[in-house]
């Protein structure tokens, strides 16, 4: 298989034509990168960003932290519309399509939803989450929903995007921070020392071995989670379909430094 796939690089090396597009990630010198593969196959693309705080991608577009602000781009890395001024922590949520949808400033606790041109904020009472957001998913156009950190519990908490009032919340006994949840329902998390966990919209659970300890997980394109590490300078990628990990081939680029 991996012969086969080699193959089908070089031959598209060979005939000029690009490799399928995957997103874009944040790597560990706080770079926005392109993420072309094949079934885990990968290419790393040129610098989109510099000194990037934070990204999500759905493929198709993105979304990022910067010195610049919160901006979104489009799938070929350019901006779109305006930049909202801020530099903090931030989650962020795309549509079921890819689009981008919404923004959580951790620190000053906004939430901002995307128009197509601009970012506008949303009515809504932090206090309501009833604890610290860790991720944000965007399951419908009038529906913002969170997982909140509890004490040690994880929540789900939706929010209606007309008014701030809460819609429902239900409290996830099986996952742990740190955790993403997607916009149909299933949930990444970590699980024990070795293993990371998808839980699917009606609550099975698949686990895949990972010897490391999560420290982050983000949306890095359709049916891809990027994994972020403190125990590896390195970052992974999980492919949801297979639930299979794959290591990004930035490792092989600190190594040959």
């Amino acid at each position: 298989m991996a012969a086969s796939l080699l193959a089908c690089a070089l031959a598209m090396a060979q005939q000029g034509l690009t490799p399928p597009q995957i997103g874009f990630f944040r790597d560990s010198a706080n770079n926005l990168r392109r993420l072309h593969g094949i079934s885990g196959t990968f290419w790393l693309g040129n610098v989109t960003a510099s000194g990037v705080s934070g990204a999500a991608s759905s493929g198709r577009s993105a979304m990022i932290v910067s010195w610049q602000g919160i901006r979104v781009l489009d799938a070929s890395g350019r901006p779109v519309g305006r930049a909202w001024p801020s530099a903090g922590p931030a989650l962020f949520a795309f549509t079921s399509e890819g689009a981008p949808a919404l923004a959580w400033l951790s620190s000053s606790h906004e939430l901002l939803r995307w128009d197509g041109l601009q970012f506008e904020r949303v009515p809504i009472d932090a206090d309501a989450l009833g604890g610290t957001a860790v991720s944000l998913a965007a399951p419908d156009p009038g529906r913002a929903a969170f997982l909140v950190q509890r004490g040690e519990q994880l929540w789900r908490v939706d929010l209606s995007l007309l008014d701030g009032a809460v819609l429902g919340g239900e409290n996830i006994p099986t996952a742990a921070a740190p955790a993403l949840l997607l916009s149909d329902g299933a949930i990444v998390c970590a699980g024990d020392e070795r293993n990371l966990v998808i839980r699917g919209p009606q609550g099975a659970e698949r686990t895949v071995p990972f010897s490391g300890s999560p420290t982050e997980l983000t949306l890095l394109g359709q049916d891809w989670i990027l994994v972020e590490s403190a125990s590896a300078p390195v970052h992974s990628a999980l492919r949801l379909s297979a639930a299979a990990l794959f290591e990004l081939p930035e490792a092989a680029e600190m190594r040959r430094r």
